[in-house]
């Protein structure tokens, strides 16, 4: 009976694992352990990124920034995020969202992107807005991102790295 129970219990784990991690993180940035030529987290008045890089699945790939919120921010904050896109360069992919007071981090993850290419560099710029109407920010980040993965064919290929440390 236990061996029956124990067998459950991993198969439970194994499934609710799979379902929560169906996207790869693919870093894209400097972390412990990882590319020393990859671009650097970056740092801005009131954001510090600790991860960037690519959420990626066998059909798609996507932008993925995760950054610190510096606690004096203390109010509700609106955001616009914008992804370089590779096939039309000057017309950036971008999403939209808000943090709320007390939030410690920001995730931002783009739609799906295609036209990546491994060695590659792209840019996520965040933008931190007082107003709904997202005029004058009051904060902007930039970070680059080294791309190992490419989506410029049918499926999506990528190199795994390390996982980021924080």
């Amino acid at each position: 009976m236990k061996k029956i129970m124990l067998i459950f219990l991993v198969v439970t784990v194994l499934v609710l694992g799979q379902a929560a991690f169906a996207d790869n993180f693919i870093a894209g940035t400097n972390t412990q352990g990882s590319n020393i030529n990859q671009p650097r987290p970056q740092k801005s008045r009131f954001l510090r990124t600790y991860a960037a890089g690519f959420a990626v699945s066998p059909a798609e790939a996507k932008y993925a920034l995760y950054a610190d919120i510096d606690p004096s921010l203390g109010r509700r904050i609106f955001v616009r995020a914008e992804f370089q896109n590779p096939l039309a360069p000057g017309s950036p992919l971008s999403e939209e969202g808000e943090i709320t007071v007390g939030q410690a981090s920001l995730e931002v993850v783009s739609q799906p992107v295609r036209g990546l290419r491994r060695k590659h560099t792209y840019w996520v710029k965040v933008y931190l807005y007082e107003t709904f109407d997202r005029q004058n920010p009051i904060d902007i980040l930039t970070q680059n991102i080294l791309s190992n993965v490419d989506s410029t064919g049918d499926r999506i290929v990528f190199k795994a790295v390390p996982a980021p440390q924080r």
